[in-house]
């Protein structure tokens, strides 16, 4: 599933179509990660308090990494998107960050490093 954009463009149902991405992530540069995290930190920010909390984080890393088996050059079968494995992830990327004295609630600022490093797990593991 994850070679069908190899040469052409994201398809129209991706959250990504028309984002001007390279199609391998691990190519993404830092202005194509800040631009992913961005509209996705805005898009998840549900009531609009310029916060996101452990359920919106999870969703949101969820759909990251199922866009990026689905619409990119990722091998298939990565599990990079199962329940378990994203949990597993956001939960103790949100625990470190807990024990640090950071709040449960997260400023784009806070959540711009947390996407980072869960973006670096993901590409890490292709």
């Amino acid at each position: 599933m994850g070679n069908l954009m190899t040469s052409t463009p994201l398809s129209v149902c991706s959250m990504f179509a028309g984002w001007r991405l390279p199609s391998d992530p691990r190519e993404w540069k830092e202005k194509h990660r800040v631009m992913v995290a961005v509209r996705l930190f805005d898009e998840y920010d549900r009531d609009d308090d310029s916060l996101v909390d452990l359920i919106q984080l999870t969703s949101l890393f969820k759909n990251l990494a199922l866009e990026l088996e689905v619409f990119f050059d990722v091998p298939e079968n990565t599990g990079m998107s199962s329940d378990d494995e994203v949990m597993g992830r956001s939960t103790e990327i949100m625990m470190r960050y807990e024990r640090s004295g950071g709040p449960l609630k997260l400023t784009f600022i806070r959540f711009l490093p947390l996407f980072n490093e869960f973006f670096d797990q993901l590409v890490a593991d292709l």
